[in-house]
């Protein structure tokens, strides 16, 4: 049996969370264990990764705070940063690439 993939909370401003399922973050790893982290509302993002940092699950990578919900960001599995694609601090859309990760696999 296939593990799931957990799915990605957001949290409107009263703290009621809505999730994603993984199929609609955007957050699946290419043949080469590449993932374009995406951003599935507006909003204004915080950066909380840098190039080159290890990421566990649970881990937080970013934050986007829109005008009524907050998502934040995190890898399904431990991560290397490889690159960032905007700014921190900077306006985005809903399916804007933040940044790519790559998924690391123990030999």
């Amino acid at each position: 049996m296939r593990a799931s993939t957990p799915p990605t909370v957001i949290f409107n401003r009263n703290d009621e969370p809505r999730c994603l399922p993984a199929t609609l973050t955007g957050m699946l790893p290419d043949r080469e264990g590449m993932v374009r982290v995406r951003t599935n509302i507006d909003g204004e993002v915080e950066i909380r990764a840098r190039i080159g940092q290890i990421i566990v699950p649970r881990q937080i990578l970013a934050v986007i705070e829109g005008d009524d919900q907050i998502e934040s960001l995190s890898v399904r599995k431990t991560s290397m940063v490889e690159e960032i694609l905007v700014k921190d601090d900077t306006e985005v859309t809903a399916g804007t690439a933040l940044m790519v990760v790559r998924e690391i696999t123990g030999d």
